[in-house]
C-alpha cells in the first residue's frame, strides 16, 4: 500500500487510521429475488440493514413491502454503511 501511495505522490505519514468498519451478511434466495440482511459494526456501534435485489424493479418493491409489512419492519430512507461509519467518526472528534 505504501509502494502505491507513493506511485500516486500521496504522503503515508498524511493517512489517518479512523476505525474499521465490518459487516456479517446473510443471504436467502425467494421466488421473487433475494433477500439480504446486514449486521455492520464501527466504532462502538452496531446496525442493521434489510436489502431486497430482483431483477424486476416492482415484483422486487412490491415483495419487499409485503416482507416488511409481515414483520412489521418501518421502511425508511437510509445513508450508505460508509456515509453512517463517517458521520459516527465525526460526532467522536
Amino acid at each position: 500500500v505504501k509502494d502505491q501511495l507513493h506511485k500516486l505522490q500521496i504522503d503515508s505519514d498524511a493517512i489517518q487510521y479512523f476505525g474499521s468498519l465490518a459487516t456479517n451478511r446473510a443471504e436467502k434466495e425467494t421466488e421473487k429475488g433475494l433477500i439480504v440482511l446486514d449486521h455492520s459494526r464501527y466504532l462502538n456501534k452496531e446496525d442493521y440493514e434489510i436489502e431486497f435485489e430482483a431483477a424486476d424493479w416492482h415484483v422486487g418493491q412490491q415483495a419487499f413491502e409485503k416482507l416488511l409489512q409481515k414483520f412489521s419492519i418501518p421502511q425508511r430512507e437510509t445513508k450508505n454503511k460508509i456515509l453512517r461509519f463517517y458521520e459516527e467518526k465525526r460526532k467522536s472528534i
